[in-house]
């Protein structure tokens, strides 16, 4: 296989049966457990980590520019339990954003109970 690495003789943070790892470009892990499984599949590369310690990492790091925006504007109401306490969340969210302001509202509405 062009480009994947065997990784071997390190110390894997997820799971200790797991003593080899094939990473290839652009795909991560490929392989994972016995060094003999992971040769199977001729990696052009073997590094030895010499006991180091393996850290899996996020696969998917990523955000929704606009909605992670427009979510530091949302009023949370999950935890009002009351008018009273709708009320009072509301004039502080009110006081925060100013006039002409906007806001939203999360944890309201059908199937959200809170």
């Amino acid at each position: 296989m062009a480009g994947e690495v065997l990784l071997v003789n390190f110390r894997y943070l997820l799971e200790e049966e797991v003593e080899a790892l094939v990473v290839a470009p652009g795909k991560g892990v490929v392989c994972e457990g016995s060094e003999y499984k992971c040769r199977s599949l001729h990696p052009s590369r073997i590094l030895d980590l010499d006991g180091r310690i393996v850290v899996p990492g996020l696969r998917d790091a990523h955000t929704h520019l606009m909605s992670t925006a427009l979510s530091y504007r949302i009023l949370d109401l999950r935890r009002v339990s009351s008018v009273e306490e709708l009320k009072e969340a509301v004039r502080r969210a009110a006081l925060e954003v100013g006039p002409g302001g906007w806001g939203g509202r999360e944890g309201v509405g059908p199937g959200q109970d809170g």
